[in-house]
């Protein structure tokens, strides 16, 4: 959800279309309401007062005052000329006087919808505050720190490393995967033997970028102790396989053995970025995990062809929606004509989603299906 936006005011709005719509439906209709109908409609009623009574009585956290306060702000720059936008912008992060005030509008650099601040001035509105007395700011300015500068403050996200709070750790593992710097493999590569397996899996992400260097490091964390750690490892470890030889590609085939089905989904999906690998992957499709069967039906639509094609009809018949729906987007991909019965019999399938991706306009199913057989 972006920046600023309350959940509540959401949640009132959304109760009053339906108790709209639902007195509309009772006063259109003259048959009387039947008792589950008269249920609902005082439940929505409750609903929508007891959010407008607790948005009045509850007073809103200063955090969430910060972020209104931004997001007003940035809705009144951001259809303003670029450098007129960017001398308010820059005024305001000097304004902010506050912790809170500063992570906010911080927010407005990490808003994955809008972009409201010039990337030309990230830089310098992030790099001051990445030597904030407070670990929070410090923490938020690592995140958006653009990967260009990243190397040039170095020192800064390396004494992030020794704070105590997870999340500080993260965002300068993050960071300096990102850079793709030289300087910090070192550094990232000491920290995946850290005690605390999320510091693993966070050097095992900033790892990736590395991806010459990827069977150095992260194939040891297919053997890690936690299962997420391995299942990150797996995971990052797509990326680099077409660069990494042999060696990383059978320290994946290992991995579909692995004990957890997180593992195992993780590496088959891996797997996917070689074509040579297909063939060990499609025994998985009887694996009991339903996560498992997805993925090797994903790898299927990926790199299959008209021959590994007829392994998706169990797939397409399997009791899981989720598999079904994988299963279904591969056979569109591929069209092979043995699949046409049984994408045909999903049309009646009974989860809406399986049904509409089988209509869907923007897919080639409608075509195929009504051609001539």
């Amino acid at each position: 959800m972006r920046a600023g936006k309350s959940w509540k005011p959401r949640r009132r709005r959304t109760a009053n279309r339906l108790v709209a719509r639902l007195s509309y439906l009772a006063s259109t209709y003259s048959a009387p309401m039947s008792t589950a109908w008269r249920c609902m409609f005082l439940m929505l009623a409750v609903v929508t007062l007891s959010a407008e009574s607790g948005e009045a009585e509850q007073p809103v956290a200063p955090r969430d005052a910060a972020r209104d306060r931004t997001s007003a702000f940035a809705a009144t720059v951001q259809d303003l000329p670029a450098d007129e936008r960017a001398q308010r912008i820059v005024a305001w992060f000097a304004a902010q006087d506050t912790s809170l005030g500063k992570i906010a509008a911080i927010g407005m650099i990490n808003d994955r919808y809008v972009t409201v601040v010039p990337p030309a001035i990230v830089t310098d509105l992030v790099a001051p505050l990445l030597s904030d007395p407070d670990v929070d700011v410090r923490t938020c300015a690592a995140q958006a720190l653009p990967p260009e500068a990243c190397e040039a403050h170095g020192d800064k996200l390396e004494r992030l490393l020794t704070e105590p709070a997870f999340e500080a750790k993260e965002a300068a593992l993050h960071a300096m995967g990102r850079s793709g710097a030289p300087r910090f493999a070192i550094v990232i590569a000491a920290r995946m033997r850290d005690a605390d397996p999320r510091v693993r899996i966070a050097a095992a992400w900033g790892w990736r970028w590395y991806v010459d260097n990827a069977s150095r490091a992260l194939v040891p964390l297919l053997r890690d102790s936690d299962p997420e750690v391995r299942r990150a490892a797996a995971q990052d470890l797509g990326p680099s396989l077409g660069r990494s030889g042999e060696a990383v590609q059978e320290a994946l085939f290992h991995a579909l053995d692995d004990a957890d089905a997180r593992v195992r989904a993780a590496a088959v999906t891996s797997l996917t970025w070689s074509r040579d690998a297909l063939s060990r992957l499609l025994p998985l499709a009887g694996d009991a995990d339903r996560d498992v069967r997805a993925a090797v039906a994903q790898a299927i639509g990926a790199v299959g062809n008209f021959y590994t094609a007829r392994e998706l009809e169990p797939l397409l018949r399997d009791p899981e929606a989720h598999v079904r729906y994988h299963a279904l987007t591969a056979a569109l991909n591929l069209r092979n004509a043995t699949l046409r019965p049984a994408v045909e019999a999903l049309a009646a399938d009974p989860h809406r989603s399986i049904r509409d991706r089988l209509v869907e306009p923007a897919t080639r199913a409608v075509k195929w299906l009504e051609a001539p057989p």
